[in-house]
């Protein structure tokens, strides 16, 4: 996989998609909505505190390690 592009649409999709599947993730594994709200929320947070990554490399391992975080789920 080559070095991601900030910005990029192809990266603003990728990163859109796994928030999507993190909060059906968590969505799927919690039962009660009080607590997935909880939740949903602190994903949106990690999230958000990414948000302004411009280094592509850093990119590259945020976007890693969220895959992997999803793929323990």
């Amino acid at each position: 996989m080559s070095s991601p592009v900030p910005f990029s649409l192809a990266n603003k999709k990728l990163v859109s998609s796994l928030y999507r599947q993190s909060l059906r993730t968590a969505q799927n594994w919690i039962n009660r909505k009080d607590f997935y709200r909880k939740k949903a929320a602190e994903i949106r947070g990690r999230f958000e505190a990414n948000k302004h990554i411009e280094d592509p490399n850093q990119l590259k391992s945020f976007i890693r390690l969220c895959s992997t975080k999803l793929r323990l789920y």
